[in-house]
């Protein structure tokens, strides 16, 4: 299957049955979680609590899919899960503290909050941090 055919349908369901690979953790629970499907895993629940907000499915290993409707019919994705600047503030979180970075242009060291603010990534023209994105077009 073409990697763009797999993500149009991946993108067209709710669920993905996504076993382990070589190793637990993979692309797909992530292709998954960005295009706002839910994956179907056998991660381990306190391991993999990172995904937990996804939401993920954990420890499924009899894939017996006919559980699934006991899930809310309403729980979303967060897509921002496949950000880099999500799992930055992540760690900022659970450190409980801000995390110091070397920007190469300036040559000293500066907070996250401050890399981010010239740099933010942006899904469907909404900032990860609120707002939409200005196109340059609007006045301000």
């Amino acid at each position: 299957m073409e990697m763009s055919l797999f993500h149009e349908t991946l993108r067209e369901h709710r669920y993905v049955i996504s076993p382990n690979g070589d190793r637990p953790e993979c692309f797909r629970h992530y292709e998954a979680l960005g295009l706002g499907t839910i994956p179907i895993t056998e991660l381990d629940p306190v391991l993999y609590r990172h995904l937990a907000a996804g939401p993920v499915i954990f420890s499924e290993s009899s894939w017996n899919v006919t559980q699934l409707e006991l899930l809310p019919s309403n729980m979303t994705v967060n897509r921002n899960l496949i950000f880099e600047e999500y799992w930055l503030e992540y760690v900022e979180r659970i450190v409980g503290a801000p995390l110091r970075w070397w920007d190469n242009k300036q040559l000293r060291t500066i907070l996250l909050s401050e890399l981010t603010a010239s740099f933010s990534p942006t899904y469907e023209g909404v900032r990860l941090g609120g707002g939409k994105v200005s196109d340059g077009s609007e006045s301000e």
